[in-house]
């Protein structure tokens, strides 16, 4: 056996690039833990009516409507079902000010309004939700009440 047949065995079975090293092993076991910790907080992020971001899990809010009691007399808002209360739910011009005055229904609204909030930064985590969308709706909120 010659030197040049030890060398085209040594470049053709070399150690270093065979794939199922010791090293490589390792390093696709820890990017498989990563990967394994990142799905379950993204499983943990979201309810699985939410689909991950795809829809939101509104039933709390309806069921809170639904205990507006003088707010159903009314029927100002279709609620009969959950389908048509969420086609109806953002018509907040229609409900009277004696009833917005009403601690439940601030409550309602406040509660839906972080929820949205909670929602939108879950969905976009890399925007500023703070700076780049609620600041500048209560700014203009505010130039157009005064």
């Amino acid at each position: 056996m010659t030197f040049n047949y030890f060398q085209t065995y040594h470049t053709k079975y070399n150690s270093a690039n065979d794939p199922a090293t010791a090293e490589n092993l390792e390093a696709d076991y820890l990017f498989a833990q990563q990967m394994d910790a990142v799905l379950d907080l993204a499983d943990k992020t979201f309810s699985g009516e939410e689909s991950h971001g795809k829809h939101f899990d509104l039933h709390k809010h309806y069921m809170a409507f639904c205990n507006l009691k003088k707010l159903r007399q009314l029927g100002l808002i279709k609620s009969d079902d959950y389908l048509s209360w969420l086609k109806n739910f953002q018509k907040f011009p229609l409900i009277p000010l004696y009833i917005k005055q009403k601690n439940k229904y601030e409550l309602y609204v406040s509660e839906l309004k972080d929820y949205l909030c909670d929602f939108f930064q879950r969905v976009q985590p890399l925007i500023n939700f703070k700076a780049e969308v609620y600041d500048p709706v209560v700014e203009m909120f505010d130039c157009e009440w005064d």
